[in-house]
């Protein structure tokens, strides 16, 4: 049986890929749990349905604990025949080095998770530049309040309209934000 299969990988950039490994270790599965962010966790929690599969007073508050009562849900869901457990790694690849970024039991939460990840770092990856000679200002897509993206009508440094035509630069190397 392999430990570990890839499932699906996307190219962001020449240099990062977004790729959904099985895998039946364990020990692999416990650390990419433990490096997951808080925003990756309380989807997690979400997608397992822990409020409606736990009677509240079973549920401990936020924290050490609750951490690892999320890790025992994950452990049962991840249950296929009797011990054998598979689990689903969301790991971003940059170069040499990968990192992980979501586990989760099942296929669909997992190639959700990379699609909104790798929508919302293809879009952090475009940038535009000032179309203003005297200005030349690059800079990216503004994240709105609501988790969403704006593309900006306007240079942020001197006001100049994109409207006229900015071109995608993605290859200079200063950039400032919106």
């Amino acid at each position: 049986m392999p430990q570990q299969e890839t499932f699906f990988e996307r190219e962001i950039s020449s240099a990062t890929h977004i790729k959904v490994l099985k895998t039946y270790d364990e020990q692999f599965a416990r650390e990419a749990f433990n490096s997951m962010d808080d925003p990756a966790l309380a989807i997690l929690w979400l997608s397992l349905k822990v409020s409606d599969s736990y009677d509240t007073a079973d549920i401990p508050d936020q924290g050490p604990e609750s951490k690892d009562f999320l890790w025992e849900v994950l452990l049962d869901e991840a249950r296929e025949e009797g011990h054998l457990r598979s689990f689903f790694i969301v790991t971003e690849v940059k170069g040499k080095s990968s990192r992980s970024l979501y586990v989760s039991p099942g296929w669909p939460d997992a190639e959700t998770f990379a699609m909104e990840l790798i929508q919302n770092r293809s879009i952090e990856a475009q940038n535009f530049e000032c179309s203003s000679l005297n200005c030349g200002a690059v800079f990216s897509y503004r994240r709105l309040s609501c988790g969403h993206f704006a593309t900006p009508h306007f240079c942020p440094d001197c006001g100049e309209s994109l409207a006229s035509g900015s071109a995608d630069k993605s290859d200079r190397s200063s950039s400032s934000e919106v």
